[in-house]
């Protein structure tokens, strides 16, 4: 074997056990074994999600351009709003820093800094409105409320019994020019 295709090997060999590791976590975490009360560890385990899901996502190279910054925009007032600002930081997406920018109400958005938009639940009476003004924007929209997907949303955050899962609106996707790793759409359930 070639050394290109050992390197190759290797890489796809630590990327999935990266993805087993992952989900692993959000498995213990999700289930109880972790060590903090049950909602808690739930909003820890979303937060967490919501952070690695950027690694299974591709942008197109232009935006990707357009900013120093990979930037988590936080719209509404999630429970795990101030988790996900400690996850975050220090952190780095493919050499940009990371950073969270909050959002008390939907008209506040500047869609041109997100490339990943949570939408919380107090707020999902203005999707249409996001909607809109993401029309032709890789922005990746997600939720962790039931029928997101149906709305149009992107990514869903689900409990499912003890655990959190994840729903994924394919069009939805395709029509903002992202796409999704097959690692996490073999774990997710589609929506087309």
């Amino acid at each position: 074997m070639s050394l290109a295709l050992q390197l190759q090997w290797c890489l796809r060999k630590t990327r999935f056990l990266c993805l087993v590791a992952f989900l692993g976590v959000l498995s213990l975490a999700s289930a109880g074994v972790a060590p903090a009360s049950p909602q808690t560890t739930e909003h820890h385990v979303k937060a967490v999600f919501l952070y690695n899901l950027a690694r299974f996502v591709s942008w197109p190279g232009l935006w990707m351009e357009r900013s120093e910054y990979f930037t988590i925009g936080i719209v509404g007032n999630p429970p795990f709003g101030a988790i996900i600002d400690q996850v975050v930081t220090g952190e780095r997406w493919r050499g940009k820093p990371m950073r969270v920018v909050f959002y008390d109400e939907a008209e506040d958005i500047s869609v041109r800094v997100c490339d990943v938009l949570y939408i919380g639940a107090d707020q999902l009476r203005h999707f249409d409105d996001i909607k809109e003004r993401l029309a032709g924007l890789p922005v990746l929209t997600v939720a962790d409320t039931p029928g997101f997907l149906a709305m149009g949303g992107m990514v869903n955050l689900v409990r499912k019994q003890q655990r959190i899962g994840v729903g994924v609106n394919l069009q939805a996707v395709r029509y903002s020019e992202l796409s999704i790793s097959s690692k996490l759409l073999r774990l997710a359930t589609i929506v087309d």
